[in-house]
């Protein structure tokens, strides 16, 4: 979706790509510490959890080159610099 926003010039994909982002991030951050948690229980699939963390955290940062793909579209197609007006990250 990304790359075809940025052939297409697709600006307004690129303005809400980043909050999606921030989704991810979150949804990566939860997936982590319930893995982490069940770990502590299921002690003898730690390795399976751990394997799982590494998968989420590799899709987190696919997001994150996207992400920064959209903003590079916008700055194309807009000349605005678009990469620091999202405000403040919110903490889970």
């Amino acid at each position: 979706m990304t790359f075809s926003g940025f052939a297409d010039g697709d600006y307004e994909l690129a303005r809400t790509l980043k909050l999606k982002d921030r989704e991810l991030d979150a949804v990566t951050r939860d997936l982590t510490e319930k893995l982490v948690a069940r770990a502590t229980v299921d002690s003898e699939l730690v390795p399976s959890y751990v394997d799982l963390i590494l998968v989420a955290r590799a899709l987190e940062r696919i997001g994150d080159h996207a992400t920064n793909i959209a903003e590079d579209s916008f700055w194309r197609d807009q000349a605005a610099d678009i990469r620091h007006t999202y405000g403040p990250k919110q903490e889970s």
